[in-house]
C-alpha cells in the first residue's frame, strides 16, 4: 500500500528528470572542431604541360561545401643527350619552362568514416614560361599570363576517430585529438589557353571531419 502511494511521486520525479535532461541536450550546443586542413601534393603532368608537379592547398569545409586556395607549380622537363666527345654522350635534363597557378575553388566534399571524396572548380591566374631554341641553337624564353578554370578531384584517407598523436607513428603522446594527417590521390587540371592535367599523391594535416 505504501508503495502504491509513493508510485505517483516516483513516476513524476522520473519524468521531470528525463524532461530536464532532454531539454538540456536540446538547448546546449554540441561543440566540435571545424573542418580545416592544409595539404601538399606531388605528381606529374599527364597532358598539356609535362614534368614534375608540386602543389599546396588550404581547405575549409562548411556543411558539404568545400572552399579551397590552391597553388600548383609544374616544371616542364625532358630528357636530353649531352655530347662530351665524338663518341661519348651523357644523359641530361632540359628545362623547357614552367607553369605557376594560383586558384580559388569551391566544390562538394562527402565524408564516410575515415575517408572522403571531393570535387572542386573555380577561377585562377596562371603564369606560363616556355624555353626553346631557334634554328641557330640560340636559347629563347616567352612568358604569358592568362586566366583559367582550375579543377580537382581528391580521395583522402584519415583517422576515423579521435586518436592520440604518435611520434614516428609508434609512441603515443597527449590526449586523443581531432588533429591528424591524411594521404590520398589528387587529379588536378586547368581549362585555359594552355590547359593541363596532372595526377599524384596528396598529404594533408589538420581537422578532416567533425569528431
Amino acid at each position: 500500500m505504501k508503495f502504491l502511494i509513493l508510485l505517483p511521486g516516483l513516476l513524476f520525479f522520473y519524468l521531470a528528470n528525463t524532461f530536464a535532461q532532454d531539454t538540456l541536450k536540446k538547448t546546449k550546443p554540441i561543440t566540435t572542431n571545424p573542418i580545416i586542413y592544409a595539404e601538399t601534393s606531388i605528381g606529374a603532368g599527364l597532358a598539356g604541360v609535362q614534368g614534375f608537379q608540386f602543389g599546396l592547398g588550404l581547405n575549409y569545409q562548411l556543411n558539404k561545401g568545400l572552399f579551397t586556395l590552391r597553388y600548383i607549380r609544374l616544371q616542364d622537363l625532358s630528357i636530353t643527350v649531352l655530347p662530351l666527345a665524338p663518341v661519348v654522350f651523357l644523359p641530361g635534363i632540359r628545362n623547357n619552362g614552367s607553369l605557376d597557378e594560383y586558384a580559388l575553388m569551391y566544390g562538394l566534399r562527402l565524408i564516410n568514416g575515415g575517408h572522403s571524396f571531393s570535387f572542386s572548380a573555380g577561377i585562377s591566374t596562371n603564369n606560363r614560361i616556355i624555353n626553346y631554341k631557334d634554328d641557330h641553337n640560340q636559347s629563347h624564353s616567352t612568358e604569358s599570363r592568362y586566366a583559367g578554370i582550375p579543377f580537382e578531384a581528391n580521395f583522402l584517407l584519415f583517422k576515423p576517430t579521435r586518436q592520440r598523436i604518435r611520434i614516428y607513428d609508434i609512441i603515443p603522446v597527449g590526449k586523443p585529438t581531432a588533429f591528424g594527417g591524411s594521404i590520398g590521390l589528387k587529379l588536378a587540371g586547368n581549362v585555359s589557353q594552355r590547359s593541363y592535367l596532372a595526377m599524384g599523391l596528396v598529404f594533408g594535416m589538420g581537422y578532416h571531419k567533425h569528431y
